[in-house]
């Protein structure tokens, strides 16, 4: 036993996997001197001669209030205004081609921080520290009324000339026309007992199909008009037929839904 023991001990240190690193104990840090040093951030190196003036606290804010307006007609415009101290600076409206309205609240953001964007600057190299943030279109904020009536003003302007459709208008133009002229489609061609029970068509799986099976007979069977109806006994001359429910009124299609004895039942 001992010897299979040396054995196993030996062919241990000789396997190349055996061998391991030896790991150097990290040395005791005993004084301050001792620690690595750490360099400064670009941003708080300064240069020699350089004076650095005292940053002032005080923030003062451009307000620049947008707005969009879609017209039934899909005409979409923008409007924005920027204020400050209470002042109207500029404003300005426009209208845009087949576009959201999304896009157009993005566009009157835009043109409202070109005529800014001057400013901004200089007011980054005075202060140094500048903040630009964007305000919910539906907070109590200075000229938020006003660039709404802006964007309402600029869809009556006319088209610009050479304007493209955007490509969120495309892809819901794209998803909506088809489901337009199914539903034209179906208005023309609609059979006349469709008509009757108002029945509507459409190319999803119809909420109706997850109704029990006794429930779902007497929908197909209205639907089709073939049942025990007073129409369809009389159609094929079914002389022993009861063409009368027992509440006394005639067997119609729809009648099931409107029996004041299936009505108790329920």
């Amino acid at each position: 036993m001992e010897n299979d023991t040396d054995c196993c001990s030996s062919l241990r240190e000789r396997h190349p996997t055996s061998r391991t690193t030896a790991r150097s104990s990290p040395s005791a840090v005993r004084s301050l001197s001792q620690e690595p040093r750490r360099g400064l951030p670009a941003r708080l190196v300064h240069l020699s001669g350089e004076t650095t003036g005292h940053l002032s606290t005080d923030q003062p804010e451009i307000p620049a209030a947008t707005g969009r307006h879609l017209h039934p007609a899909l005409a979409v415009g923008y409007g924005f205004t920027i204020h400050r101290d209470g002042q109207v600076i500029t404003c300005g409206s426009d209208r845009l081609g087949l576009a959201e309205v999304f896009d157009a609240e993005a566009t009157g953001a835009l043109e409202g921080f070109k005529d800014v964007f001057i400013e901004f600057q200089t007011l980054a190299a005075s202060h140094g520290n500048t903040k630009i943030r964007w305000v919910p279109g539906h907070a109590k904020i200075p000229g938020n009324e006003e660039a709404d009536a802006l964007a309402k003003a600029g869809y009556l302007k006319p088209v610009p000339a050479g304007a493209l459709p955007i490509l969120a208008y495309l892809h819901r133009a794209a998803k909506q026309r088809p489901k337009d002229a199914f539903k034209a489609w179906w208005e023309e061609s609609a059979p006349d007992k469709y008509r009757a029970l108002e029945l509507s068509a459409t190319t999803r799986c119809l909420p109706e199909l997850s109704l029990s099976r006794s429930m779902l007979h007497h929908l197909l069977a209205a639907r089709s008009r073939h049942g025990d109806f007073a129409e369809y006994h009389e159609r094929f001359d079914h002389a022993d037929a009861r063409i009368l429910c027992s509440c006394g009124q005639r067997k119609a299609p729809n009648h099931i839904f409107y029996c004041r004895k299936v009505l108790l039942r329920c």
